[in-house]
């Protein structure tokens, strides 16, 4: 299957992808302040991408990481190598790439993923706004080996394939998702929704159990391809038959998330410094009740999931003030990068945008509800993509964890047709709804302002 299925979309959507292309090329090269890899980004490029190849020899076990999967790394890997054959710096090599499948997700995979899923068929305009506010909200994204924009890249063409009627097509939806998830371990919570999909596929009578059988074969095995070299891995390192990411490795070390839910009750949002201002390059938004709780309970001796489970329940109301804090706290941008070089100083005009954004997100879903007649498959679909940020909210919190809301909250305000929208809306409800406008910004950015107070180390 194709993924420009019509030659007339597939043309301007090359246009648009290519333009895009040469437009990020031309930033990331000539403009971005980036130089360099700092922290995560270092660790998969320099650091793994580079431990494959030892004394000149290549091997996968040459890998020693429990906490990463493997394969981002290793498309780092390649990335080193073939810059090593040109005599090129890497790094401009991996922006390059980065560039292509920033392009591809926002002018071809997302347009081609509304237009089949959900009968609408962007327009050239919302897809130059589309690459707009990804450049305008994540440009800095593009400059670092990051896993957020390529794991959504893959688990979109994951779904399409899998929705397509040819059956070997399949085999690749499986191989694309166990990339997906070897690259970001929390989007294993996307089998469940996706498992329910599949199973209303077998439910359809227009549809031959057979034939949806043979494609549920085909995915299985193409799972199992795409994870072969980290199960492997796993194998001869970790003594497991296991296609997952060994995140928790011997009896006494518990695992990454939960390490990351203790981390959440005491951090209300986390980024990263990489200038000379701020005194440390973690930047940690202190959660006061969630601190309390956690010295009050001894929270740090939490062993498993049921423990954690157990303090929650006890603790409703702390706990459901927390978690809305690291939604709000989620969705609020105040730097379009993940690596920030000036911590005390941004824009007053971006977290404005974005708050504007969000506004209009929630008055199309409170106008277009009484004419939503979306099907099982597609609320399915919604629940997949966001399924992985609603599993980020318990822990230490960064923007770039809900990436997959944010795409979602953009397709709706650019793609959905705006005469249902605005339908009936007199004189009086354009006022009520700018001084609620005005009460929701004020609140954004009062709730912004809170959160910022907490900063371990505040300006002086």
């Amino acid at each position: 299957m194709k993924l420009l299925h019509k030659e007339g979309s597939g043309k301007i959507y090359f246009y648009l992808f290519f333009g895009n292309f040469l437009f990020l090329v031309i930033y990331l090269l000539c403009f971005s302040p980036y130089t360099k890899f700092y922290c995560d980004s270092y660790n998969y490029f320099d650091e793994l991408g580079r431990s494959f190849k030892v004394n000149g020899s290549f091997n996968l076990l040459n890998f020693h990481d429990p906490m990463r999967g493997l394969i981002f790394p290793l498309f780092n890997y390649l990335i080193i190598e073939f810059s090593d054959f040109l005599s090129v710096d890497p790094i401009k090599s991996y922006k390059i790439a980065s560039a292509v499948y920033f392009s591809l997700l926002s002018n071809i995979l997302i347009p081609v993923f509304v237009e089949k899923f959900f009968k609408i068929k962007p327009k050239v305009w919302q897809i130059l706004l589309l690459n707009i506010l990804i450049f305008i909200f994540w440009r800095g994204y593009a400059s670092f080996p990051l896993t957020d924009f390529l794991s959504i890249f893959l688990l979109l063409i994951s779904i399409h394939f899998w929705a397509s009627s040819h059956k070997s097509l399949s085999l690749f939806s499986g191989f694309v998702f166990a990339f997906a998830i070897n690259l970001r371990p929390i989007y294993m919570i996307v089998l469940f929704p996706f498992a329910i999909w599949v199973f209303l596929d077998l439910l359809k009578k227009t549809s031959p159990h057979k034939q949806t059988l043979i494609k549920i074969t085909w995915l299985v095995c193409g799972f199992f391809i795409g994870a072969s070299p980290q199960i492997y891995l796993n194998y001869y390192q970790h003594q497991k038959f296991s296609p997952l990411v060994q995140t928790s490795i011997g009896v006494q070390q518990s695992s990454l998330y939960l390490q990351q839910l203790k981390w959440g009750m005491i951090t209300q949002k986390y980024e990263t410094n990489i200038g000379k201002e701020y005194p440390s390059m973690p930047v940690i938004y202190w959660e006061n009740e969630g601190s309390d709780l956690y010295k009050n309970e001894h929270a740090e001796g939490i062993e498993d999931y049921i423990q954690y489970m157990s303090l929650c329940i006890r603790h409703p109301f702390i706990f459901s003030a927390i978690f809305a804090r690291h939604i709000f706290n989620g969705l609020d941008i105040i730097y379009p990068t993940p690596y920030i070089l000036d911590i005390y100083h941004h824009s007053f005009l971006l977290p404005l945008l974005n708050y504007s954004i969000i506004f209009l997100f929630i008055v199309i879903l409170f106008r277009t509800y009484p004419y939503t007649n979306l099907s099982k498959p597609q609320w399915l679909i919604i629940s997949i993509v966001i399924a992985p940020c609603l599993f980020t909210i318990p822990t230490a919190i960064e923007v770039r964890f809900f990436l997959p809301v944010y795409l979602l909250i953009y397709s709706v305000v650019l793609f959905l047709d705006h005469k249902i929208i605005f339908l009936d809306l007199r004189k009086k409800n354009i006022y009520g709804l700018t001084a609620l406008y005005l009460v929701f910004i004020f609140i954004c950015f009062s709730c912004s302002a809170i959160t910022y107070s907490h900063i371990e180390y505040p300006m002086h």
